[in-house]
């Protein structure tokens, strides 16, 4: 992801650059500093969308399937905000927008409290595991497949005025 990063912050820059030359009378695309801070924050924008839909797919499966989650987060680092949901899930807003995370129940219990509990993650059925962990990435496709879509219905209507323009 820091590698992703960077490139964003690359493009964004070049097509900042771009923009400068190509429209030389244009003062709005002139102060770099703008360009960057607007780069990184569409970065951040960017990766705190596909990280949220990401661990959706991962909470919504396992909701599908009966695993109960015990905390739901969208970022790194302290809490910006959080509270319980209705089945006990402690949902977070956290300060980092570069990832996220499901907590199962049961999941990363070392001292082996929940072994013999059925409602831990390590003893449920295969195929719920693997669905819950399947969705995180299904749903990146899903996303991306709707931005592509919406992309193209914008770009035709577009098509669509102009022609109907003439």
């Amino acid at each position: 992801s820091v590698l992703f990063f960077a490139a964003w912050i690359a493009l964004m820059c070049f097509m900042g650059w771009y923009r400068k030359n190509k429209f030389k009378n244009d003062d709005a695309h002139s102060n770099w500093t703008a360009q960057i801070i607007n780069a990184i924050g569409q970065t951040c924008l960017l990766l705190g969308i596909l990280v949220a839909v990401h661990e959706f797919g991962h909470f919504m499966a396992a909701r599908l399937t009966g695993i109960e989650v015990m905390e739901f987060a969208i970022g790194m680092g302290p809490k910006i905000v959080g509270w319980t949901g209705k089945r006990g899930t402690k949902f977070s807003l956290r300060w980092i927008p570069f990832g996220g995370f499901c907590a199962f129940y049961g999941e990363d219990d070392v001292e082996g409290k929940s072994k013999d509990d059925p409602r831990a993650y390590n003893k449920q059925a295969v195929w719920k595991r693997l669905i819950t962990v399947a969705m995180g990435p299904v749903m990146n496709f899903v996303l991306a497949f709707a931005a592509v879509l919406t992309w193209l219905c914008l770009r035709s209507n577009k098509k669509l005025k102009a022609e109907m323009l003439l």
